[in-house]
């Protein structure tokens, strides 16, 4: 066959797939900016600052988390293409998706330990917890076998 068309179909694969967990990604980036902007004026609350003061901060942490989201979105499109192109699609998905575990999970448990236990009641933040421990625990398994890998394949050659 052709090599240009094999390739072009593969970076456009790699493009697809990208794109799908962009939109799943950033569609959880959403609720985790909500979260964000939850965490803030709880923390507002715990450290006991006027309230009159919280609709600006309010404001503010609210266009902040909104550029970091949208910053997030093109780095993930960015990331995952780059590593669809290479085949490992599902590592970098999965370490996207530990790193907004682990921001849910601090939004829900930072607030707990200064006595706000509003969020933190429930199971739900046990199960984000395990859904954290256990993807970057996939994570990290996928980096030391492929470290090995190309250790071993250097002493072959």
């Amino acid at each position: 066959m052709n090599p240009f068309h094999e390739e072009r179909r593969r970076v456009a694969a790699a493009t697809f797939i990208a794109v799908l967990l962009t939109v799943a990604f950033s569609l959880l980036g959403i609720y985790n900016w909500m979260e964000l902007r939850g965490f803030v004026l709880s923390m507002l609350a715990v450290f006991k600052i006027d309230p009159l003061a919280w609709q600006g901060v309010d404001n503010m942490t609210f266009l902040l988390f909104g550029v970091a989201w949208l910053a997030y979105v093109f780095y993930s499109h960015y990331y995952l293409r780059k590593h669809a192109l290479h085949g490992r699609a599902l590592a970098a998905a999965v370490r996207l998706l530990a790193v907004q575990m682990w921001l849910l999970l601090m939004c829900r448990i930072v607030p707990a330990l200064f006595g706000d236990t509003g969020k933190a009641a429930g199971y739900a933040w046990m199960a984000e917890a395990a859904a954290a421990l256990l993807l970057t625990a996939f994570w990290l398994s996928g980096r030391r076998s492929r470290r090995s890998v190309s250790i071993n394949h250097g002493e072959r050659g």
